[in-house]
């Protein structure tokens, strides 16, 4: 009578083991996870810690939106390559530095906003900057560098509230103001034979081998916009009002330091912020992502207006097109679509140009 329960329990077992390995099976047949049809775009970088690999094309696929790309070899998103001087028609040069907002993950190459800039100012050479994952620090650092050597008459920083967390939370590429008041790094010795108008050689192009069951991956990121309504995300790095007052004493003091190096290399720098989600469709609403996390703008103006910086709130226009029944962003993964790049580059199009005349002389 003893082996009969134990009976049912393996035959229970055997049943469901067989179950699961035929609808992963059957998912195998039918679904790829998008991380494995996804092309790595991104690599380390001597002096920006990480930045868009050189020379690859690829395919970015999520479970919300897939789009291609493609990097120059001068590890920029675009076709276009920068010379050290301004090739003829060309009367000025916008540089935008920010993370995956200024990079354009979730819109292809000619929909993010930088390529929309180009479009609408045609005598303008913009250079996009912007990578995933970057903050305050490692925009600086390509300040610092790139911007020297591209020369921009207008710097474009793209801000969006977890760049608060990012500059807490990391200490590198670190910057100071020296004796005579010019800002220098801290952290490493910039060779002095590195060009950052140099084109890199091609990087291969990867994507990942395995990963693991499919129905792991199902839930992980075909279903990631359910698994976020119904787990939400990890706490966040910035979880009380003290340590945000301490990222922005930080934030601030990088900010003035940006400031003062776009003046050193005879450009404008315009601050504009991306707001979260959150700011523009109420219900959009994703647990441990609270107001204490990405209500910024307020401040971010405020620092802004006291060190003298231009300053563009994007919140407006955004909201007026989401009143409009504009989808602006994706849910689960956060970024602007293709119709959210069109309507930042829409508002920001007539600044730019007011301060390029400005900077220009018309």
């Amino acid at each position: 009578m003893s082996g009969r329960p134990i009976s049912k329990v393996l035959l229970a077992l055997f049943s469901a083991t067989v179950a699961v390995a035929a609808a992963e099976a059957g998912l195998r047949m039918v679904w790829t996870p998008p991380s494995l049809r996804s092309t790595s775009g991104f690599g380390p970088h001597e002096y920006y810690r990480v930045a868009p690999l050189p020379c690859v094309e690829g395919l970015r696929a999520t479970s919300e939106y897939e789009h291609t790309f493609r990097h120059t070899c001068q590890r920029l998103r675009g076709s276009r390559v920068f010379a050290a001087h301004r090739p003829p028609g060309v009367r000025a040069r916008v540089l935008i530095l920010g993370d995956s907002f200024a990079y354009g993950l979730g819109a292809g190459d000619d929909e993010t906003f930088a390529a929309r800039l180009e479009r609408g100012l045609p005598d303008v050479e913009v250079a996009n900057t912007g990578c995933n994952g970057y903050g305050t620090r490692d925009e600086l650092a390509v300040l610092d560098l790139f911007g020297a050597a591209f020369a921009p008459d207008v710097t474009i920083l793209t801000f969006f509230w977890n760049d608060l967390e990012n500059n807490l939370e990391r200490s590198e590429p670190a910057f100071a103001l020296a004796e005579d008041g010019s800002v220098v790094r801290t952290d490493k010795r910039v060779a002095a034979d590195f060009d950052p108008l140099a084109e890199w050689p091609a990087a291969a192009a990867e994507r990942r081998a395995s990963g693991g069951f499919y129905l792991g991956l199902l839930f992980k990121e075909g279903l990631k916009g359910v698994r976020y309504r119904l787990l939400g995300i990890s706490p966040r790095f910035i979880r009380t009002p003290e340590q945000k007052a301490a990222a922005w004493r930080v934030t601030d003091d990088l900010l003035a330091l940006l400031a003062r190096r776009s003046a050193e290399i005879g450009s404008r720098l315009l601050v504009i912020s991306i707001p979260s989600q959150s700011r523009v469709d109420p219900d959009a609403v994703i647990k441990n992502i609270e107001p204490l996390h990405y209500v910024v703008e307020e401040h971010l103006a405020q620092t802004c207006e006291r060190l003298g910086i231009d300053y563009l709130d994007m919140r407006p226009p955004l909201v007026r097109a989401f009143g409009d029944g504009a989808e602006l962003y994706y849910y689960a993964d956060r970024h602007l679509t293709a119709e959210g790049h069109r309507v930042v580059a829409a508002a920001l199009v007539p600044r730019l140009r007011m301060l390029l005349d400005e900077t220009t002389g018309g």
